[in-house]
């Protein structure tokens, strides 16, 4: 549809936990679905009947809103291709965050050897079970693996098993560290821009909300 709808605030949300962006549970005609706030104004337009005004069912407090810059392309996009927002909004949401329920993600599980093992059983599995005993040497090597990874390599989950109940391995959760695109960059490394390329990144940056186009030219060796 190729309109904004209007709801207000129930006296249970506080507006103070609103941001542009952000995702909200909404009533829809007899569905209940996901919606994104475009806008925000204490006082509502003339032109709306109170009485009409739904409800803001619930909002989503985490951290999946779409940012300024982000929602400002989205905005771009609809009108330069003349396209009902709202869809484009959704085709910009991942699959998960047009559910209502919020996803939760499933913690990474790896499977790792255990400390103060039975050299004999082991010694026993290396002659009897030598792919058990791969496995077990593959995962001394690389600490911890996870059953995806396992899998690509042509292990299965009955070896997995028995491992684990001879207490060779274990499975444990593993928190993976946050990576941050910036952690390593070198400020001297970084390419200096020539007089040309900085005039156009310029002209880019003054047209940022505005459809412009800009010519390029590259020289090859």
């Amino acid at each position: 549809m190729r309109q904004l709808f209007t709801y207000k605030l129930p006296e249970s949300i506080d507006l103070a936990d609103i941001v542009i962006g952000q995702r909200v549970i909404v009533p829809f005609s007899h569905r209940t679905v996901v919606a994104v706030v475009i806008s925000m104004d204490q006082v509502l337009p003339e032109n709306v009947n109170t009485n009409k005004v739904k409800a803001v069912i619930s909002i989503n407090k985490d951290q999946t809103q779409f940012s300024k810059a982000l929602l400002s392309l989205l905005t771009l996009c609809a009108n330069y291709y003349q396209h009902p927002i709202g869809e484009v909004m959704q085709a910009a949401l991942p699959v998960l965050l047009r559910q209502i329920d919020t996803p939760t993600a499933l913690p990474n599980m790896q499977w790792q050897p255990c400390k103060n093992i039975d050299e004999a059983l082991l010694t026993s599995i290396a002659k009897k079970a030598p792919k058990q005993h791969q496995l077990y040497q593959l995962l001394l090597q690389h600490t911890s693996l996870s059953w995806s990874e396992l899998r690509t390599l042509g292990y299965s989950k009955a070896q997995l098993n028995t491992l684990e109940k001879k207490q060779l391995i274990k499975q444990v959760e593993v928190v993976m560290p946050t990576y941050h695109w910036q952690d390593g960059l070198n400020d001297a490394d970084k390419l200096a821009l020539s007089t040309e390329q900085a005039i156009t990144v310029a002209a880019i940056n003054n047209t940022i909300d505005e459809f412009s186009c800009q010519k390029l030219f590259t020289k090859t060796d």
